[in-house]
Formats: structure tokens, sequence, C-alpha cells
């Protein structure tokens, strides 16, 4: 956009809100026309929706419940980061952490060999860490890992808030409340001469395989307050039977 061409580009779109401030002002200043990667905003199954909505077709929306079920079926969360080649994978108790460490270390033996041809140092780009290559992140499952993705929220909330929130003119929430499963997590080297327990000794590094997350907009007109609801991996309640997965 700096050097004045138009973009269009896949989701997810940015990893923070900032970024996405600073793409918009960019875009703004430079007069350039974008685009992002959410083809559903132009089909007709869309389309239709909204009109049914707008025409008061299922009556006053006062609720919204977004189901995906992505990070069970198409990629994982949830997972430690995978240890280094030849960390022996032993369990030594039943609990979270000592599970969690035994399959980061099944992981690190887990056919860690880099595909032929792939440039590992330009697809970490800008990551600030050097991440040794593991078949877990690439080609498609980074989506649910913390330095590449930004997991199934923000992975597949372009497309599936996207019907709400045209037809019934949601803007800006006025409260947010999350719940989710464990986050993955990843052990930190405690530094030489530290105090023991003066630093954090993990941090997360994929996102948790099930949430819930509530968001609760304001009246806008005639159209009373509305709560939406997104839940991954169906965290907390069943889908209806018919409800479709995506």
């Amino acid at each position: 956009m700096r050097a004045g061409k138009h973009v269009y580009c896949q989701k997810p779109l940015t990893y923070s809100v900032y970024e996405s401030r600073l793409m918009k002002r960019v875009a703004r200043e430079k007069k350039v026309v974008t685009q992002m990667g959410n083809q559903g905003h132009s089909g007709e199954g869309t389309r239709r929706v909204v009109e049914w909505v707008r025409a008061g077709v299922i009556g006053t929306v006062r609720e919204v419940h977004i189901y995906t079920d992505r990070p069970a079926r198409f990629w994982a969360q949830g997972l430690p980061r995978p240890s280094a080649p030849g960390t022996p994978a032993t369990l030594s108790a039943g609990n979270v952490r000592a599970v969690s460490n035994a399959l980061a270390a099944a992981m690190a033996n887990a056919n860690p060999v880099m595909p032929e041809g792939l440039r590992w140092d330009l697809y970490l780009g800008p990551v600030a860490e050097d991440i040794a290559y593991h078949p877990v992140y690439h080609p498609f499952t980074w989506r649910g890992w913390v330095d590449f993705g930004v997991g199934a929220l923000g992975d597949m909330g372009a497309h599936l808030v996207d019907q709400a929130y045209w037809s019934l003119g949601l803007t800006q929430p006025t409260s947010i409340e999350a719940t989710s499963s464990l986050w993955g997590m990843e052990t930190i080297p405690v530094p030489a001469g530290a105090a023991a327990g003066a630093r954090p000794t993990q941090k997360p590094a994929s996102y948790p395989m099930a949430s819930t997350v509530h968001y609760q907009y304001p009246a806008v007109g005639s159209r009373p307050a509305v709560k939406l609801s997104c839940m991954t991996a169906v965290c907390f309640r069943r889908a209806p039977m018919d409800c479709p997965m995506t």
C-alpha cells in the first residue's frame, strides 16, 4: 500500500487490533483499493440471509449463536510446543503438566524432516523467535499457534460473524466475556542466576481447543440490544443436532 499498490489478501488480516487500524490508516492515506478474501460476503447465500433478517422473516433478533468445530476437525489447538528432537517421551505423573511435557517430547520425534524446497527462514518472516520447523505448523495447521495464527475465532470469525454483523448493523460491543479450555503451553528456560519463582516458567504456545465468547451489542434505533455468542469446538453447550458445523 505504501508503494501505491491496490491489495487483495486472505484472512486472517492482522494479528492485532493495532495492525488492523494501521492498515486502515495507510489505505486511506494512499487512496488504494483493498479487499480481504471474505468470498462468502459476495455470495448469494450471505446476501439472502441479510435480506431475510432485515425483512423480519425470522422476527426480532436478540441473540446470535455461532458454532465452529475447526479446532477439533481441521487443525489442533491446545497443544504444547514440540520439544527439541531427541527428547525422551516419559510420563512422570498423571497431571496436566506432566502429560503435556510427554506429548511435547513425542511430537518432537514425529517426522520433523523439512520438505525439500521449503525456506523456513522466509516462512518465519517477522516471528520474533527462531522456531524450529515441525509439520504441526506447516503447511495448514499454523492457524492454531500463537506465533503464526489467531486461533479458530480469528480465522473463521471473518466468515461466520459476517452475516449477523451485516444484517443487524452491529457496531462496537459494550462488553466481551470469554471462557476457554486450557491453552497449549511452552516451557521457558529459567535464566542462570534467576531467583526461584521470580520469572514465569511457561507461556502460551497454541490457542485453547474450546472457547466461548459472548459479545454484548447496544440497541440502535428500532433494533434491540443483541448478545452474540461464538463457540469454538462447541464449548460448554451442545449445538443443536441440525446445526451444521463449519
